[in-house]
């Protein structure tokens, strides 16, 4: 038997006696023969076995083809995510996501903007949603927070202005770091302490 499944405790994918796999890296195919192939990076065939000789982690087996294959393509696809740690705000302006923003009058949130240096301390985070004037907004104030938008190179990331995320450091008002991406479309928030420059 194939014992297979994901290890949410390490974020593996395990087939026993094959080895463990970095989650996400696996896909699984069934032909009209019952045969099942699980196949990895690269295209390389990592298991190739019949659906009767495949069971989960827990040594469960399946009544049926499509009950296995079901089941191994929900496995497959699972992989632990990191959520940034985010506080509930009300939005004092129109905010759209994924932009700095600071504390304002009465705790509402508006957003920040690296220009205005009496701003300089009142930053928050990063935004994870776009929010109207008076509505609920969450904010990532540390932690990974993902854009499929975003282009970021590796490297410092900056608040810009009116809200903007940038990786080129502002020559007027304040520098503030918001944290690292990681990757193309991820920003590990992060703040720095701001620096006020001269004017």
């Amino acid at each position: 038997m194939h014992w297979i499944g994901y290890d949410e405790s390490v974020n593996v994918l395990v087939i026993a006696d094959e080895g463990v796999f970095p989650a996400g890296s696996l896909s699984v195919a069934m032909d009209g023969q019952g045969m099942v192939r699980i196949v990895g990076l690269a295209r390389r065939t990592e298991l190739y076995a019949h659906w009767t000789d495949i069971g989960t982690l827990e040594s469960t087996t399946f009544a049926d083809g499509a009950t296995t294959l079901a089941y191994l393509t929900a496995e497959l696809a699972k992989q632990r995510t990191s959520k940034p740690i985010a506080l509930p705000f009300t939005a004092g302006e129109p905010i759209g996501g994924h932009k700095g923003v600071r504390i304002a009058a009465g705790g509402l949130v508006q957003l920040a903007s690296s220009d205005d240096a009496s701003q300089a301390g009142t930053v928050l985070g990063v935004s994870l949603a776009a929010a109207d004037d008076g509505s609920g907004l969450d904010v990532a104030i540390i932690g990974e927070v993902t854009e499929s938008s975003w282009s970021w190179a590796v490297g410092p990331v900056f608040l810009g202005i009116g809200g903007a995320l940038t990786q080129a450091p502002p020559a007027s008002g304040f520098v503030q770091q918001i944290g690292k991406a990681i990757g193309p479309h991820s920003l590990v928030v992060s703040l720095s302490t701001p620096i006020v420059l001269a004017q």
